[in-house]
């Protein structure tokens, strides 16, 4: 990293052994400072904003999204823009949370339903 004048966050490394689908032990890998990594199995990990470990935690990521999405929809509603411009508001700034998600998360009808009967109350 000191040939390419970059710091790398090596405090977020770490490795996870699977093999055919199982989590296997590993002693984890050691870093050059001297730092030993070693995965939680219990810990997910962020990929583009997703969380992952052997799959996708749907239930974490739906309920991060549906606690941001209702964040953003209550600041909007908060700030009194007129009737068209928290229309557009709501379109540019807190669906794209949603649609963000959208193919990788496996989303009901139901659930989006639910969303809409809480943020009508």
């Amino acid at each position: 990293s000191t040939d390419i004048s970059m710091q790398f966050a090596m405090e977020k490394c770490a490795t996870v052994s699977i093999k055919r689908g199982k989590f296997t032990v590993c002693d984890g890998i050691e870093m050059a400072n001297g730092q030993l990594t070693k995965y939680n199995r219990n810990e997910a990990y962020k990929y583009l904003g997703i969380l992952q470990l052997d799959n996708i935690k749907h239930g974490e990521v739906k309920t991060i999204v549906r606690r941001e999405y209702t964040n953003r929809v209550r600041k909007i509603l908060k700030s009194k823009l007129n009737g068209g411009n928290t229309i557009k508001a709501m379109n540019t700034w807190a669906i794209p949370v949603i649609r963000y998600t959208a193919g990788i998360v496996n989303w009901t009808q139901s659930d989006l339903d639910i969303w809409t009967k809480k943020l009508e109350n």
